[in-house]
């Protein structure tokens, strides 16, 4: 029996119940899925070839005109199909409907025979019937890494039922559509996904999943939806909550009218007016596109869904603000209700390209804003004034974006957090590359924000202080007393050794309640080494510490071991492998921690 499995699945074998689970569901994807659907993929095209062959011309199959072949019987009716040919958006209101179809001569057709709708409908039956619709969930989302392998449109069909609840289809590795840091990593194989994903095959094959998923409840389409598919999400998946669709610059406002339960101008060229997503919680749609010269959603369409939606949370578009202020004033000089007679929004997020459009009147209009994200452009005094006006506003978390043209924080962060930094209590700062901060900034966030539990910057850049403080002197820590998580990334390594030194302890030492603390270098930081978490941990012991993860420190395993003892709570420890490590300390590293669980000495602790 042991001989059927590889030493691979052996040590997954070992390793616990959740990593069993990947091997069972890497069985299936395999062994089931896979292999059948090579063989009835190849099957499917032998009729489909078989079909034209026969044909009196290559088209009359697809629309079901006589012919003489044999096989004609069984196929003519088989070639029905619905794709969207590509093309470039002319404008925000380009009109797409189910007219809109690829010639049948463009791409191979031979999902939609009936002997492979036949199979992957049995499949599909019998999927759903014995599988849990978690089990349906881990499938589908393993099957998107096997694209570009053989039979993943029959594994892909097949696994899309009634069961599903979520579906990410999103072209992996891509360029703009990696993950927060921007860390990307390409492959020949990943290359021949996005294609294979972005093929026109693959919009028949959406469509076709669609129809089938009745209970889904979030949809990822990244650079794929276009407006048909939007119409066949709003007819079908009518109790989605969350929609996905960056990237997409097929998707015009057309499209959004679908998922709100309108049609339009295209009315006349729909069976039915779509049902539409009425119970869509978050809509992402930003941005449009890679392209800049995308024409963004118009005002009035933002508005629309904003009033159909009655149970939207999450708005994501690039011209939110000026959706609201359409919701609130209507057309210029038009009929509109007055401001007494509107409905309050249920939004809770807001993010706009210009902070300056956010109103004292959205916010009277959206009291359950919690999330809000503004592009600095100004001193940010009319949007603090605004939100100090408003305390109903829960701040939960504020995030202060920087472009290249700003080289400081200053002034908008001292004047926006001197209005409402006492009710922040997650602050994020995005900076570019050339925004510099100062130990003043960080004081200033420190004052201003007493009760702010979590903070966040973003290409960390310090300016070179004249008035560093020398190393023989004890750093005035920064007071932090309810902080519990800290996350800086891309921390730039520019700034002396000294300055970058005396900024970790001017940090850390003041966050008794620290659980997360996330750092990460560019670059190996040679000053961050095990004499510098001794320093910090005199200071500050970090009783209360959860996960610690360090990105390219010169610590040692020696650090790793000195954070476990007396520290209950450490469940995480991360990037050890780019910390000052030789590959032959890890087994004598990984003896000891065997050791001490054995021994019950150590509570379980994730290494990454």
């Amino acid at each position: 029996m042991e001989a059927q499995w590889s030493d691979t699945e052996t040590d997954l074998l070992k390793s616990g119940p959740c990593s069993l689970e990947k091997l069972c569901n890497r069985k299936i994807l395999d062994n089931i899925l896979l292999s059948c659907g090579r063989k009835i993929e190849d099957r499917a095209r032998l009729i489909l070839e078989a079909s034209r062959g026969g044909s009196s011309s290559a088209t009359s199959g697809f629309r079901g005109r006589s012919s003489s072949n044999s096989l004609s019987g069984e196929i003519e009716n088989q070639m029905k199909f619905e794709a969207i040919k590509p093309r470039r958006r002319k404008s925000s209101t380009t009109i797409l409907t189910v007219d809109s179809l690829d010639e049948p001569e463009s791409v191979d057709y031979y999902t939609q025979t009936s002997f492979y709708q036949e199979q992957t409908s049995k499949c599909r039956e019998y999927l759903s019937t014995h599988l849990s619709s978690c089990t349906l969930d881990n499938l589908v989302s393993e099957v998107q890494q096997l694209s570009h392998r053989s039979g993943f449109f029959f594994a892909l069909s097949s696994l899309c039922s009634d069961r599903l609840s979520h579906l990410p289809i999103s072209p992996p590795n891509s360029v703009g559509y990696g993950n927060s840091n921007g860390n990307d990593s390409g492959t020949g194989s990943t290359d021949k996904s996005i294609e294979l994903m972005g093929s026109a095959i693959s919009s028949h094959l959406l469509l076709e999943c669609i129809g089938h998923l009745a209970n889904l409840a979030r949809l990822t389409l990244h650079a794929l939806a276009t407006n048909i598919m939007l119409y066949s999400i709003a007819e079908t998946c009518t109790k989605l909550q969350v929609l996905d669709i960056s990237f997409s610059s097929e998707v015009t406002d057309l499209g959004l009218l679908y998922l709100s339960g309108g049609s339009g101008r295209c009315e006349r060229y729909l069976p039915k007016p779509p049902e539409g997503c009425k119970y869509l919680r978050e809509l992402h749609f930003n941005p449009q596109s890679s392209s800049t010269t995308i024409n963004p959603v118009m005002p009035r369409v933002v508005a629309y869904i904003l009033r159909q939606l009655k149970y939207l949370r999450v708005c994501d578009m690039e011209r939110l603000a000026d959706g609201l202020q359409y919701y609130l004033h209507g057309p210029e000089g038009g009929y509109h209700p007055k401001m007494n007679r509107i409905s309050n929004l249920k939004l809770t997020h807001f993010q706009d390209t210009a902070s300056q459009e956010l109103t004292e009147e959205m916010l009277q209009i959206c009291p359950y804003l919690r999330n809000i994200k503004l592009n600095v452009v100004d001193n940010l005094e009319k949007v603090g004034q605004a939100l100090q006006s408003n305390p109903q506003i829960t701040l939960d978390k504020v995030t202060l974006a920087y472009g290249e043209d700003q080289p400081s924080v200053q002034p908008s962060l001292t004047t926006f957090l001197q209005l409402c930094g006492q009710r922040i209590n997650t602050l994020r700062l995005q900076c570019s590359n050339k925004t510099f901060l100062t130990n003043k900034d960080l004081s200033t966030i420190a004052t201003n924000c007493p009760l702010l539990d979590a903070l966040e910057i973003v290409n960390l850049s310090m300016s070179e202080d004249p008035e560093i403080i020398s190393a023989s002197a004890v750093p005035k820590p920064l007071n932090f007393r309810f902080l519990t998580q800290l996350r800086l990334y891309q921390v730039s390594v520019v700034p002396s050794s000294a300055q970058l030194r005396e900024l970790c302890l001017f940090m850390l030492a003041g966050c008794p309640d620290l659980e997360v603390l996330h750092l990460e270098f560019p670059e190996k930081a040679w000053f961050f080494s095990d004499f510098l978490l001794d320093e910090i941990l005199v200071v500050n012991p970090l009783p209360r510490l959860e996960t610690f993860v360090i990105k390219n420190a010169a610590m040692t395993l020696i650090s790793a071991l000195r954070l476990l003892n007396q520290r209950p709570k450490l469940k995480k420890i991360g990037k050890i492998l780019q910390w000052d490590v030789e590959i032959g300390e890890l087994d004598t590293f990984e003896q000891i921690i065997k050791r001490a669980k054995s021994l019950n000495l150590l509570h379980d602790v994730t290494f990454l």
